[in-house]
């Protein structure tokens, strides 16, 4: 019996990131009729035989997501432009809301700040006390500090197209080599498969390569109750 992490999913195969390696599994029958599906993240129990294994249990989450399948996220960095497209705050804050009620620590990240001004929405969120980075102020120290909290920890990415995620992206990893609206073909993601989320990776840590988190849809992220 193998414990593991879940880095990818596709077509009803899992892989999972274990002591031994990486492994490829298929989910035990119980899991679909007790309508349970293992996503991305999970860490799981698994047991192998031969070059394939099989996941046996699903260990307790600590956050869950419909909508990019994803599980036990620990921090979100929130992609915000100066312009083009103008911030969105209402939309900006109910993600941060959401991520709070998930346990998930916000990040904001603001981009486009050599073509308008950007202190006033820095500013706005360090003073509500996050820890906010702007793209265009970045220097090596900047650099190892960001990629310092990814130390241990498991991380994702969002942003509406054209906030500037590639240019994020690429400044944590220049290997990627990103365009704009491109996916990364070193992780494997080809223009028709961008409905893949994986993790990868990185700095100590884990970070997943999804194309969801881009527009608030409560039933995908979670309800809040009132009373939180």
């Amino acid at each position: 019996i193998y414990n593991g992490r879940i880095l990818r999913a596709i077509s009803g195969f899992y892989w999972v990131k274990t002591d031994s390696g990486v492994i490829r599994c298929k989910p035990r029958g119980v899991f679909r009729k007790n309508k349970i599906s293992p996503v991305v993240g999970d860490l799981v129990k698994c047991s192998v035989d031969g070059s394939s294994g099989t996941i046996l249990e699903i260990n307790a989450r600590k956050n869950y997501f419909v909508r990019p399948p994803l599980a036990n996220l620990d921090q979100l960095f929130f992609v915000v432009s100066a312009c083009s497209p103008s911030p969105n705050f209402f939309v900006i804050d109910q993600l941060i809301a959401i991520a709070e009620n998930q346990r998930i620590t916000p990040i904001l990240v603001v981009t486009k700040g050599d073509i308008a001004p950007y202190d006033f929405i820095a500013d706005y969120y360090k003073k509500a006390g996050y820890k906010v980075f702007c793209t265009n102020e970045m220097n090596e120290e900047k650099v190892k500090a960001l990629l310092k909290l990814l130390n241990g920890k498991t991380s994702a990415v969002c942003g509406n197209t054209g906030v500037g995620k590639s240019t994020f992206l690429n400044t944590l990893f220049p290997f990627l080599s990103l365009d704009a609206g491109e996916t990364s073909e070193k992780l494997g993601r080809g223009r028709h498969t961008t409905r893949i989320v994986e993790l990868f990776e990185v700095g100590g840590g884990y970070f997943a390569d999804t194309p969801g988190f881009s527009t608030v849809v409560m039933d995908r992220y979670g309800n809040i109750p009132k009373d939180t």
